[in-house]
């Protein structure tokens, strides 16, 4: 509504701003065709068109979309302001299950636009450990990319929040990497980020 009435200060006067002025206290302003209706003749009809285009277009840059997963009551995607933190998400979701990890996920981390919030179960988590530590023992070294965390990812150069989500938002879907040069096919992963962590990554 500021861009309406410097609009409306610029091309319609004080007269048009007092008769809007009246018609909201009387109610009689609340919809879209009345305020046309009084601007008819004026010639600003279509800057009170640009002004609601203008606020619909920042509304829509404002929210972002995140799927929320795994262990929590209401699994779904959710709208929510941009700079939400994944608290946020959660409450959304209504909150953990019973039986879910609840320190996997860093709930103070922001969201961000088609992002995939994966919570774990205790059970979940504890084979996870399980399979890390068993790597391990038998020889194996560097980040496990099909069990590893967003937080143990991280660890990885070049990698931060929104590829270590792209990566297991990829495992989420087509399942567990068969071999380290599939991490290629996830967005973000680029050929010579690909050659800094060759060495450092397993399956």
């Amino acid at each position: 509504m500021q861009i309406l009435k410097k609009c409306l200060h610029l091309r319609g006067g004080s007269v048009l701003i007092l008769g809007m002025a009246m018609m909201l206290a009387t109610g009689c302003g609340r919809s879209d065709e009345a305020v046309r209706v009084l601007l008819a003749g004026t010639g600003s009809e279509s800057s009170y068109d640009l002004a609601l285009s203008l606020d619909a277009e920042e509304t829509e840059k404002s929210v972002i979309a995140v799927y929320v997963c795994g262990a929590v009551n209401k699994p779904g995607v959710y709208y929510l302001p941009e700079g939400a933190r994944a608290c946020d998400a959660l409450l959304k979701a209504e909150g953990f299950e019973a039986d879910a990890d609840k320190e996997y996920v860093n709930l103070a981390q922001k969201v961000e636009d088609g992002q995939l919030l994966r919570f774990l179960t205790l059970e979940e988590t504890a084979l996870a450990r399980e399979a890390s530590i068993m790597g391990v023992s038998s020889g194996q070294t560097g980040v496990n990319i099909n069990l590893a965390d967003a937080d143990a990812l991280k660890t990885l150069p070049g990698i931060g929040d929104v590829k270590a989500n792209a990566i297991i938002a990829y495992r989420d879907e087509h399942g567990p990497f068969a071999q380290i040069g599939q991490i290629r096919q996830v967005n973000g992963i680029s050929e010579s980020l690909f050659k800094k962590i060759s060495d450092l990554i397993t399956v």
